[in-house]
């Protein structure tokens, strides 16, 4: 199918090519009904066509870019139709469907492991369930360094807010996170000896945040005091209020 697909555009950039050249001829062509002198003479034969042929009678590559032409259009044609079918049904008529969007809507920020262990689904099958409900734009996905995160498609959550939850649902994040809101101005090595923790992993959370632009620092000597950024902390207290995240 894909040596049909470039013969037709071959013959499609041959005709772009040609056409022009011959229009540029610019010869004009008369009806022979006004050259009566030729036809008297006999030079002009107005009995009709001497045959008929048909389209197998046609030239090898008139007929090859003719069935190339009705190939890629059918080929078109059918690629559309699951499409079209698909925007007509309504996706969420599927009960399991229904399930998962419900759940993503009571828990933002949810995972496709967590769908697959509450609702007790094969994984295969939620990873296709929210493909479907992502292609009718009915689930946003965010995605993180180790998981995509789901949020129901609507203005209820903006790309910041998106990012704070996803951030609140990685355990030791939340901890870091909560100990800076409580703790403002507290060190890499305070957190550390709060959560019993080793430095490596408290400096990596740390980088994750100063890179999302959760928490900036004020310098001390050799030692950085760790801030939440003021439209950071309103979400995280909004959101630890609220109780789903």
């Amino acid at each position: 199918m894909g040596g049909i697909i470039r013969i037709f555009i071959l013959f499609s950039v041959f005709l772009a090519f040609t056409v022009p050249g011959i229009a540029s001829a610019e010869y004009i062509v008369k009806s022979h009904e006004d050259n009566t002198e030729l036809i008297e003479k006999g030079f002009i034969d107005s009995a009709g066509a001497d045959t008929n042929i048909t389209f197998w009678d046609l030239p090898l590559w008139i007929k090859i870019s003719f069935i190339a032409g009705i190939l890629a259009a059918g080929m078109g044609i059918i690629k559309l139709i699951p499409a079209i079918i698909g925007r007509i049904t309504d996706p969420l008529e599927n009960g399991i469907r229904q399930e998962i969007f419900e759940y993503i809507s009571e828990n933002p920020g949810c995972t496709i492991t967590d769908l697959s262990d509450n609702l007790d689904l094969n994984r295969s099958s939620t990873k296709y369930h929210i493909l479907k409900l992502k292609f009718h734009k009915i689930v946003n996905i965010h995605k993180t360094e180790k998981h995509l995160r789901l949020f129901k498609n609507s203005a209820t959550f903006n790309e910041h807010q998106r990012m704070t939850i996803s951030l609140l649902k990685n355990k030791t994040g939340r901890m870091l996170l909560i100990s800076i809101l409580e703790n403002p101005g507290i060190t890499n090595g305070e957190l550390a000896r709060k959560h019993n923790m080793n430095k490596s992993t408290i400096h990596w959370h740390i980088n994750k945040f100063l890179e999302t632009g959760a928490i900036n620092y004020i310098p001390e000597g050799k030692l950085r005091r760790y801030y939440l950024t003021s439209s950071f902390e309103n979400s995280i207290r909004v959101f630890l209020e609220d109780g789903r995240v």
